[in-house]
């Protein structure tokens, strides 16, 4: 049925699935985020005709929960360099140590950034200071962290910035 459909029509009806407003991107929980993720890169999975059309559109918006998204998505910046200039919006779940830097350097398009962290380390948050010299997103940043105090002591409670540029 959709093989009769010019591929600019049928990237417009992805882009309606695909698309993450910026309300849903910073403010809505991570779980949420995974959970349209998961259903949205399904669609990958329908031909290669879908693939093709619906990857760029999936690759607009990023998350990153863990250090294993972090990992994968260095390796796909590294292997196919046309993908980190399609990244318009940035989430990350944590810091993920150095390799963050390798790949914020790799997305000279960022639009909007969003960070949550739990700062327990310079080691674990290094990468990122390291990587966000080298971003400037137009529209804005999102700054959520937790920064955990003496060992001994319960964390500071949840501080939230947000820098607008």
């Amino acid at each position: 049925m959709t093989g009769t459909l010019p591929d600019e029509l049928l990237q417009e009806i992805l882009a309606i699935r695909l698309s993450v407003d910026y309300l849903t991107f910073a403010k809505q929980s991570p779980e949420g985020l995974i959970t349209r993720r998961s259903e949205a890169l399904e669609l990958l999975l329908v031909s290669r005709r879908w693939q093709r059309i619906a990857l760029p559109l999936a690759c607009e918006t990023i998350l990153l929960a863990s250090q294993q998204d972090a990992k994968f998505l260095a390796s796909l910046l590294t292997r196919h360099e046309g993908i980190g200039a399609r990244v318009k919006k940035l989430r990350l779940e944590g810091a993920y140590g150095q390799i963050l830097r390798k790949i914020l350097i790799s997305l000279p398009n960022l639009l909007y950034l969003s960070v949550s962290l739990t700062v327990a380390s310079k080691k674990i948050a290094g990468g990122l200071c390291a990587g966000l010299r080298h971003v400037n997103p137009e529209d804005g940043m999102t700054i959520r962290t937790l920064v955990k105090g003496h060992p001994t002591r319960d964390p500071i409670p949840r501080a939230e910035t947000v820098l607008v540029t």
